[in-house]
């Protein structure tokens, strides 16, 4: 009701309204229905919607730009599959309902992280079992489960116990 009342004495205080406006359109919701909400004042309208979609994506794309320009920052890729199958099955359309699709994320190197940190790419790349360049003399031994558990030996506590007992 403020929303209202405020959009009503200034055209430009219409924060609510936008994100009212913006969910009901990701939610597929018709645009009768938008237009509807936008004349009562409570949503903006399909255009300005259209408008802001268009604005964030443009946002988003320079910010993924710039992040990906710097060296400080993760690549993180995944997978996925979604099956879309239709409620009435039709003979005509015959066809395979799952799609593969892969998702990326760009995550910054926080807490600390510099770019020194990260020199030591290159020593590992030449000692990697997978670099075909590698010398043989340069790769250390395969590594198993035993080897990591023994990182951190348990210490000896006077009960006898180890800390998963």
């Amino acid at each position: 009701m403020i929303s209202i009342m405020l959009q009503g004495t200034n055209q430009k205080c219409n924060q609510l309204e936008a994100v009212f406006g913006i969910f009901p359109h990701s939610c597929n919701t018709p645009e009768k229905v938008i237009d509807a909400l936008a004349h009562m004042g409570i949503s903006i309208s399909i255009n300005s919607i259209y408008n802001a979609i268009h604005s964030l994506l443009l946002e988003m794309y320079e910010t993924l730009w710039k992040m990906g320009q710097m060296v400080l920052i993760a690549y993180v890729y995944d997978n996925f599959d979604i099956n879309f199958k239709t409620y009435i099955p039709m003979v005509e359309k015959i066809h395979d309902t799952l799609v593969h699709l892969t998702s990326g994320v760009l995550i910054y190197l926080e807490h600390g992280v510099t770019i020194e940190d990260l020199r030591c790419s290159e020593e590992l790349w030449k000692k990697s079992n997978i670099n075909p360049q590698a010398q043989p003399s340069n790769i250390p031994p395969m590594r198993t489960h035993e080897d990591l558990e023994s990182l951190h030996p348990e210490p000896n506590d006077p009960s006898g116990l180890t800390h998963h007992q």
